[in-house]
Parts: structure tokens; sequence; C-alpha cells
């Protein structure tokens, strides 16, 4: 059953959020399949994920922040490890660097049905 974004949390973080995971899960996804070894330029990705992901975590204190905040969260701190990880592994000067060691493909996969899992449960326009 769906349910409304929380009224306790700032609906264009949200879809910020949201349209900022998608794109991750995009561009790594291509990449992955692609370009394995190839430059995963996410840094903007990345800071717009830390950025609303501190701004929705700010937000829970609310009383009508509600269990998809709270899920975004989780979601955007899961995420923002992986990237770092990938980040940390670009800046070790190691052109070779391949993104399926670093970030593997179950680890892809579950992110793709955690994104399918959130639209499903929670439709918004993205």
């Amino acid at each position: 059953m769906a349910t409304e974004l929380p009224t306790g949390v700032d609906v264009e973080v949200m879809l910020t959020f949201l349209d900022t995971v998608a794109k991750l899960h995009e561009k790594v996804v291509t990449i992955h399949n692609d370009h394995p070894q190839g430059d995963l330029d996410i840094s903007q990705l990345q800071a717009t994920l830390a950025t609303t992901v501190e701004k929705v975590q700010g937000e829970l204190h609310t009383d009508d922040a509600d269990a998809f905040a709270r899920t975004c969260v989780k979601l955007g701190q899961h995420l923002l490890t992986r990237v770092d990880r990938v980040i940390a592994a670009q800046g070790l000067g190691d052109d070779n660097v391949d993104l399926r060691e670093v970030w593997p493909t179950a680890a892809i996969e579950a992110l793709g049905e955690r994104i399918q899992e959130i639209q499903t449960r929670w439709p918004v326009s993205m």
C-alpha cells in the first residue's frame, strides 16, 4: 500500500534524494557493465547525496517524520559508505581500479531492488 511523503520532511529534499539515488545507481550500473576500470566521477552525486541525507536526518526528530524518511536516511548512509570506498580506491592512484571489486555486482543489484521497493511503497514523482 502506498503512503504519502512525510509532512515533517521537506518534499523537495526527499525528491532530490530519490533522484540522486536513482542517478547514482544508473551511473554505477552503466560503468560496472561497460567500463569497470574506467573513471567513475561521482563526486557531485556524493555531495548532493550527503547534503540531502543530512537534511532529512536533521528532520527525523519531528513527529511527522515516518518510516519513509528513516528508510531514506539508512539507504543514504549506506550509499555514502559505498561511494566513499570507490572514491578512496580511485584516490590511491591506481588507474586500474576495478569497480566490480570495490562495489560488487550483488551490492549494486541489491541497491536497485531497494530503490524499486521504495518507489513501489512510496510512489512519488521523480
